[in-house]
Formats: structure tokens, sequence, C-alpha cells
């Protein structure tokens, strides 16, 4: 498995879709403070984001521990499948949150 390195977001795929969004915000923000500060958490209903999230920490070192620890853990029935992102950023988070505001 690989590690999070100087990456601070992590990709999760496979949440459960029926899910409402704050809800799983405040799920997800449950789950991973316990590995360190959670900067952002970024979830949406909209049609192509449904049943994923990104999850900002505040370092690198949070990031890969809750990688390791939480991978495959059933979440609302459904294991949840991480990826690590290396180009992500706030201000790829910002762009997002434009995007989804113009749809």
């Amino acid at each position: 498995m690989e590690n999070c390195k100087d990456n601070t977001t992590l990709y999760i795929s496979n949440l459960n879709e029926t899910v409402a969004v704050n809800e799983l915000r405040k799920a997800l923000l449950a789950v991973f403070s316990q590995f360190g500060r959670v900067s952002d958490i970024f979830a949406s209903r909209r049609y192509k984001l449904r049943g994923q999230a990104w999850i900002v920490f505040g370092n690198s070192q949070s990031a890969d521990n809750a990688l390791h620890v939480l991978q495959g853990l059933p979440f609302y029935s459904k294991p949840m499948v991480f990826n690590i992102l290396f180009t992500f950023n706030f201000s790829i988070m910002a762009s997002l949150h434009r995007i989804l505001l113009l749809l």
C-alpha cells in the first residue's frame, strides 16, 4: 500500500449513495478527526460525484494514518475504498465548489 508522503488529501469512493450529504459529512468528520485535524470535507449528491468524498487533513501524517487504518472499513454498510491524491489541494477544492454552484 502506498504512503501519503507529502499529501494531505484522501479520495474515498464506494460510499453509500443514499445517505444525506450533511449526515455523511458529519459522520466522516467523526471518523477522520480521530487521526488529526480535518481541514475540509467535500461530498456532493450530484450525479457524477455520488458515493465519493475528499478529506483534507492538516498534515500528511494524519492522512497516512487514516489511510492505513480505515482502508476497507464498513461505513454505512459499504467498505470504504481509499486513493491518494498527489495533486489535490485547496485551490482545486475551491474550483470544485465553484463548478457545483454553476450546475
